[in-house]
């Protein structure tokens, strides 16, 4: 299908495009709730969909995972291809306006009134310290802001602020703001993301003082990879601490897809992590195999 046939109306697209959780479960929501703003434009958006790119959807192995039991395709075949493409199309546009704005002396956000105070330099970076942090979003003027996103999910700079704030190099960073993430603070969500896991914080005095072995576990954001989870653990052997962390891959990618593992040794007289060693395991569906590749 020629993408271009297919056009989004511009107060949907600002809808979807500054919402920081992003089109998926959203779209699906308003076109379920007659008491929702966009309801009726977001039904006429899927009516709109042409009927070339509803069969190549009903094709698609991920949607009929999803959706191969349901009795008629088209509905969810027209949401699964709106939600997609308004993703694509968030990223296709936020391209072009930072691409665009190399020309421009303010380019978006910054030459809207709750950003004329904020200073800009000639690379349209802005520094962190003109910003308050409330542990989501960057404040500013009673608004909320949020660094361009690095890949297409609104979430992708989420974990990169959090450390820069609590390694204490904000004061020194500059960043580029997100031209479409960013709202009054009143309606912008302040979104908080955890990754699917068990484990304590890191902490390197408690680390020090352990006593017995502290595990734990982290899976996938995506249950379309090839891993299943990756295992961690600290042990304590006399003054040191040893640190492992080995990803286990499903069953079926096992005999094609090697298993990262790392080993680091902490010592507790100096503070320091003394050694670190990395291989890639190989497993059978029996097993892993008794060999590493360095």
């Amino acid at each position: 299908m020629n993408e271009r046939a297919f056009e989004v109306p511009e107060e949907l697209f600002r809808t979807f495009a500054s919402d920081p959780t992003g089109p998926l479960d959203k779209l699906l929501l308003a076109t379920n709730d007659p008491s929702c703003a966009f309801y009726a434009d977001s039904n006429r958006l899927l009516d709109a969909i042409p009927p070339g790119a509803i069969s190549e959807t009903c094709k698609d192995e991920t949607f009929l995972l999803f959706h191969g039991e349901a009795k008629d395709y088209d509905r969810p075949a027209r949401i699964w291809f709106a939600e997609r493409f308004l993703i694509d199309e968030i990223s296709r546009r936020k391209l072009r306006l930072i691409k665009e704005g190399d020309s421009e002396v303010r380019p978006v956000p910054y030459y809207f009134s709750a950003c004329s105070d904020i200073e800009v330099g000639d690379d349209h970076l802005a520094k962190l310290s003109q910003f308050e942090f409330d542990g989501a979003r960057l404040i500013h003027n009673e608004n909320a802001f949020t660094i361009l996103s690095t890949t297409e999910s609104p979430n992708s700079t989420y974990w990169l602020l959090q450390i820069l704030y609590s390694e204490g190099l904000a004061r020194n960073a500059s960043v580029r703001l997100d031209p479409f993430l960013w709202g009054a603070i009143g309606t912008f969500p302040a979104m908080h993301y955890k990754m699917l896991v068990y484990a304590r914080p890191l902490c390197w005095q408690r680390i020090a003082s352990l006593q017995q072995e502290e595990h734990g576990r982290w899976r996938p954001d995506s249950s379309n990879g090839w891993s299943e989870f990756t295992d961690f653990c600290w042990t304590p052997r006399g003054s040191e601490i040893h640190f492992t962390c080995e990803e286990v891959p499903k069953m079926s990618h096992a005999e094609r897809n090697a298993a990262r593992y790392c080993h680091a040794i902490y010592s507790k007289d100096c503070e320091l992590i003394t050694h670190f060693d990395g291989a890639l395991r190989l497993y059978t569906c029996g097993g892993a195999v008794r060999r590493d590749i360095a």
